[in-house]
């Protein structure tokens, strides 16, 4: 038992370095993963390098799978490393982009992820995918970030190439369209209130920067909110 401690503590201040040293903190709420349950398969994408998927892997057992799709391949190699380090064998990590999963219909019971779909050109594919993978009753519950109103151009020109996902972001309206459009129900986005210089990835001089692109008084937070949308798989 003392050892088994042991090596929890280890994953997790192991983490924990990584998500502040290198590729930044995952978003994911607790109350995301209250559900699962031991047999589930769970799909996680869009964190980086974050402990969620290491923490599930013990809610679901030997009988489950946690299977992590990331678009970089940096993060799969520290990812895989990382699991071989501490043994953990029931979380698969996959190179892929989130608009063409590389899994089966209705093959996973949750689908958990952090800043996904603002970072997509088509939006609607990566939920269309979400909704195609996941079974009978599966559960999207995701922390994203939505626009408040449009951006001045002048912003947008100058975000150019400095935060490209800040100007593929979709209000919470257009986000709930979406999400009705491709089949979701029970769609529900909370507004979470963090700026967007909270988010994973925005350093002090990427958010320094975009903040020098606002003027007369404009913020961050006139712009942007933090979400979390939450919708069902029905049929």
């Amino acid at each position: 038992m003392e050892k088994s401690t042991k090596t929890n503590n280890s994953i997790s201040r192991d983490s924990s370095m990584v998500e502040d040293d290198f590729f930044g903190s995952s978003k994911i709420r607790p109350s995301d993963f209250a559900t699962v349950k031991e047999g589930d398969i769970v799909l996680e994408f869009g964190t980086g390098v974050s402990s969620e998927s290491f923490f599930l892997s013990h809610k679901v057992g030997k009988s489950g799978k946690v299977i992590r799709i990331d678009t970089s391949p940096e993060r799969i190699t520290f990812a895989r490393k990382y699991a071989e380090k501490y043994n953990i064998s029931n979380v698969e990590v996959r190179l892929s982009e989130f608009e063409r999963l590389p899994l089966g219909d209705s093959s996973v019971n949750y689908i958990l992820g952090s800043g996904v779909v603002n970072h997509s050109n088509n939006r609607s594919e990566v939920l269309k995918e979400s909704l195609r993978v996941l079974g009978h009753g599966g559960q999207l519950s995701i922390s994203d970030i939505a626009l408040k109103r449009k951006l001045p151009k002048k912003v947008r020109t100058t975000f150019d190439g400095i935060a490209g996902a800040a100007l593929e972001m979709i209000s919470i309206d257009e986000y709930t369209n979406i999400l009705e459009e491709v089949g979701f129900k029970d769609v529900c986005i909370t507004i979470e209130g963090a700026s967007i210089k909270d988010v994973p990835n925005i350093d002090d001089k990427l958010a320094g920067k975009m903040m020098a692109a606002f003027e007369n008084g404009d913020d961050f937070d006139n712009y942007f909110i933090n979400i979390h949308v939450k919708a069902t798989k029905c049929t």
